[in-house]
């Protein structure tokens, strides 16, 4: 497995397993850890088993700290919410109803969801990811900005399309139908002319998305996780992996916040919007083919 692979099927072990860990501190304290636990199904136990001895195997160090980090988190959430008696824990995993939240905290009078990132200081997060043709419906319900924006990768496809079989010199015909089979497909293929060609078109996409941006009149809460009301970020902060010692925690509530949209770098498919506690990045990425006008649209959120 490649170096990069290993990592991110890594962030995905410590983030589902400190899920676990800190719902569990939780049910610890409060006496019904044994309820908690026969409430997840075999199939998640099982996964969650498989996780821990992946990470064990890869990173002790990791393992380590993520039991250190839950009883940290554990104690900052109390001393924030003052929850009195906690009736219940549920952990959210593939449930569909709780999309941002990782687990809810039960009490006599309420549900609260609670959203928890583990990440290194001074590093994005990532909070959304969505297909760029369906971006500006789903979490804006703006469709007139969708259709322009769709309207425009088309436009700026064909003009690449062109541009690449004229390097190649090849005859064209609509998109990459005229493609052969045995040239590239993939942007990290390319080299040299090519390369700056599609740069350049990557470029044109992320600056149609950034114009958009630039329309829109109104907040950002559902690309930053704050799609629910009453959902409470935690967000955990190491210094880095090499020790995983723990830097900082923030609690984050939902909350209106002032948004500037910084100028567009010139030669970047990615730009960043400013608020007084985070910085959001909106990136522009080829879904895979470059043969293929299709986009996805990741967020992400540095917090200080």
């Amino acid at each position: 497995m490649k170096a990069n692979q290993r990592e991110a099927y890594l962030n995905v072990y410590k983030g589902s397993l400190l899920e676990f860990l800190v719902a569990g501190e939780f049910a610890r304290r409060f006496g019904i850890y044994s309820d908690f636990i026969r409430s997840l199904s075999s199939d998640l136990l099982n996964q969650l088993k498989a996780y821990e001895l992946a990470i064990r195997n890869s990173d002790k160090k990791l393992l380590d700290a993520l039991g250190k980090f839950s009883k940290s988190i554990a104690d900052h959430i109390l001393l924030e919410l003052q929850l009195g008696k906690l009736n219940k824990v549920i952990l959210t995993a593939h449930e569909k109803n709780h999309s941002e939240a990782d687990f809810l905290l039960v009490t006599e009078t309420k549900t609260l969801p609670i959203s928890l990132k583990l990440c290194k200081k001074s590093s994005f997060v990532n909070t959304k990811s969505a297909g760029a043709r369906s971006f500006f419906s789903n979490y804006f319900k703006n469709e007139e900005s969708q259709s322009r924006f769709n309207q425009l990768i088309d436009l700026e496809f064909e003009k690449f399309a062109r541009k690449m079989h004229e390097e190649y010199d090849l005859k064209y015909n609509q998109g990459f139908k005229n493609w052969p089979l045995d040239l590239e497909e993939l942007p990290g293929q390319l080299v040299g002319r090519s390369r700056e060609i599609y740069l350049s078109y990557l470029h044109k996409i992320g600056t149609h998305l950034y114009n958009e941006f630039s329309l829109l009149k109104t907040d950002y809460d559902s690309l930053i996780g704050f799609g629910s009301e009453d959902i409470l970020q935690v967000i955990c902060l190491h210094k880095g992996t090499e020790t995983y010692e723990f830097e900082d925690l923030y609690i984050h509530k939902r909350e209106k916040q002032k948004w500037v949209l910084e100028d567009l770098n010139t030669h970047s498919a990615s730009f960043h919007l400013h608020s007084k506690k985070r910085t959001l990045q909106i990136r522009c990425k080829p879904m895979n083919k470059f043969t293929v006008p299709s986009f996805k649209i990741n967020c992400a959120v540095k917090y200080f």
